[in-house]
């Protein structure tokens, strides 16, 4: 395999247009798993991975990208916007999009590869989270067999990929609400970081005061740069962090609604199942299900 050093960038205006690099915590140290060089003439490929505390640094790629979440909550960072995406659902990220991907646990990724030609555009050169059918999960995972080490020439697997391509803009024709928009200003930033912080219980008073802003200054801040209210940010913060709790094993759904700031169990379900078109019950326990995923061949990660 051909390889070239990977560099990373800590903002999305230094984005690398290296090869994509994908990182785990090797001990106290973040360390390169998978390097791929992408000025080779590759068609569709893709890449299996089992990582832990992932951080693949601000980076873009020639191809359009889907990545799915077997297992794991990721975090997925787009110019001003911070996706979640939560186990068994999948992302689209289009070709030269700056992006930032992480992850605080362990999670088992399973990439593809597409060149920009071979399909319609589903996110508009953006990124978009979308449920994953039957259908989808399956040809994700049987691609896995059809690595950036194989022969690029197979007329089956130019075959898969290109139904594959074909199959994508009807699989995220409707995107997931999984979404916060992030601020511009750093007083805005501020709000939204002390929000995020005390999600088990803040007022919008005390989130101004922390940013050093008027409520109606910060009102006005949020209307702005994110087009949604403070309430409806934090409703959306809440939601997010819900489900990469309920994510964990072991977690219970009680102290979850608790953790982000519902004071009863029911209240966090009705606004749980709204939000995500499932109860806390069937989310977890699917999150953490022990469906089966494609193992990572020996030499790929």
């Amino acid at each position: 395999m051909s390889t070239r050093p990977s560099s990373r960038s800590d903002s999305p205006g230094e984005a690398s247009d290296s090869p994509r690099t994908a990182l785990h915590d090797g001990g106290s140290q973040l360390e390169t798993v998978t390097k791929v060089d992408l000025e080779r003439p590759l068609f569709a490929f893709s890449l299996a991975e089992d990582l832990r505390k992932v951080d693949s640094g601000w980076h873009r790629h020639n191809k359009h990208q889907l990545l799915y979440s077997a297992k794991g909550s990721l975090h997925l960072e787009v110019a001003r916007s911070h996706w979640l995406l939560p186990p068994q659902r999948a992302a689209w990220i289009s070709a030269g999009v700056s992006h930032r991907i992480r992850a605080a646990g362990s999670v088992a990724l399973r990439t593809i590869y597409l060149p920009v030609d071979l399909v319609a555009d589903p996110a508009g050169a953006g990124c978009q989270v979308f449920s994953v059918t039957a259908l989808c999960r399956e040809m994700i995972l049987h691609a896995m067999k059809w690595t950036h080490l194989g022969n690029q020439d197979d007329p089956v697997r130019k075959s898969y990929f290109e139904t594959f391509a074909r199959l994508v803009p009807e699989w995220a024709a409707h995107p997931l609400p999984f979404v916060l928009p992030s601020g511009e200003t750093p007083q805005l930033r501020k709000a939204m970081s002390y929000t995020l912080e005390h999600l088990d219980g803040v007022s919008v008073e005390q989130v101004a005061r922390a940013a050093g802003v008027s409520p109606r200054t910060l009102a006005r801040r949020f209307a702005d740069e994110t087009h949604m209210t403070w309430q409806q940010w934090t409703y959306t913060a809440q939601m997010l962090a819900a489900m990469e709790l309920l994510s964990t094993r072991g977690s219970r759904v009680t102290e979850v609604g608790l953790q982000v700031g519902f004071s009863s169990a029911s209240a966090f379900t009705n606004s749980f199942s709204k939000f995500t078109g499932e109860k806390p019950t069937q989310f977890r326990d699917r999150a953490i299900g022990s469906a089966a995923v494609t193992p990572v061949r020996k030499g790929f990660s």
